[in-house]
């Protein structure tokens, strides 16, 4: 097994995406897809379940952008003549 071999399926294991790896490795998504054809019995994460994923997820939470903002003060004013 060669380095390169290893480094991807040490990706695998720590559940990086498929597309973390071949940007880290620096090759193309088709380069890329031809190395894997040769490694059949990688166990890749579960589409959402990649690390990068989680980031991502960890990254926007609590975020609200400007347009949201403004349609939950419209709603919550709805919503208190509605009830009020």
């Amino acid at each position: 097994m060669d380095s390169t071999e290893a480094f991807i399926r040490s990706c695998a294991k720590k559940k990086w995406s498929r597309k973390m790896t071949y940007e880290h490795l620096g090759l193309s998504p088709r380069k890329f897809a031809m190395l894997l054809e040769l490694m059949p019995d990688i166990k890749w994460p579960a589409c959402n379940d990649s690390i990068g994923r989680h980031f991502a997820y960890d990254k926007m939470r609590g975020a609200c952008s400007e347009r949201r903002r403004n349609h939950l003060i419209k709603a919550r004013a709805a919503k208190g003549k509605k009830h009020g």
